[in-house]
């Protein structure tokens, strides 16, 4: 029987990184069904692996029911949901290490370490957001405009369109930039809750294949 599920990495490998290439950012520890890797050097897409180190400037994308967890290497988490395609930056200067994801489309959850004198940063088309140490989610659409909610911490977002306008968004609360670059923040109900809930669930679930010629597969797939 083959068996097509999902693993988890032992953390003590994200500490080795800096070993490896000192342009490492992080680590894939836990893939789900369809998650492709693209390294900056290339131009097409592969299949990725449990375990695969993410360099400076290499994309991770999902399909349908999916997931990709990173591991940076100051412990920072982020959960690259289902049709999502990031590119993740690290900039090394001295023993800092400055990152920042940008996130083309999609659903990101995150986990932010407290940044001493290092740089946290998301990106979109349309917003930065410099992360201090916190937890919420994005949420890009394919038009580009983004919506960010913050569970804990502060978080300070500039608009890259229009007026340029930036704001902080605090616990609690949510802020939207629209395509024409106007930034919203507003105080986040019960929805918002759900929403973050659902994006840190990783639970699977399973379906038995058995074919013509009596081989059987076992699918596992996000719930």
């Amino acid at each position: 029987m083959n068996i097509i599920k999902y693993f988890l990495l032992p953390v003590m490998l994200v500490s080795n990184l800096y070993a490896l290439n000192p342009t490492s950012v992080g680590v894939l520890t836990k893939i789900i069904q369809t998650v492709e890797y693209k390294a900056v050097e290339t131009e097409n897409w592969g299949s990725a692996k449990l375990g695969s180190v993410v360099f400076n400037g290499d994309e991770v994308r999902t399909g349908s029911r999916s997931l990709a967890l990173l591991k940076f290497l100051d412990n920072s988490l982020i959960r690259v949901r289902e049709n999502t395609i990031v590119t993740v930056y690290g900039s090394k200067e001295e023993n800092k290490l400055n990152k920042n994801t940008f996130i083309e489309k999609g659903r990101v959850g995150f986990e932010i370490t407290k940044q001493s004198d290092e740089e946290f940063k998301f990106t979109t088309p349309t917003g930065v957001a410099s992360i201090r140490g916190t937890k919420g989610f994005f949420d890009v659409p394919l038009d580009g405009s983004m919506l960010i909610f913050v569970k804990e911490g502060i978080v300070d977002i500039e608009s890259l369109l229009g007026s340029k306008a930036t704001g902080s968004v605090s616990a609690g609360k949510f802020a939207k930039i629209d395509t024409a670059g106007e930034l919203t923040i507003e105080d986040a109900g019960d929805e918002f809750e759900s929403q973050y809930q659902a994006m840190e669930k990783d639970s699977v679930k399973k379906i038995r294949i058995k074919l013509d010629n009596g081989e059987e597969f076992i699918l596992e797939y996000l719930d």
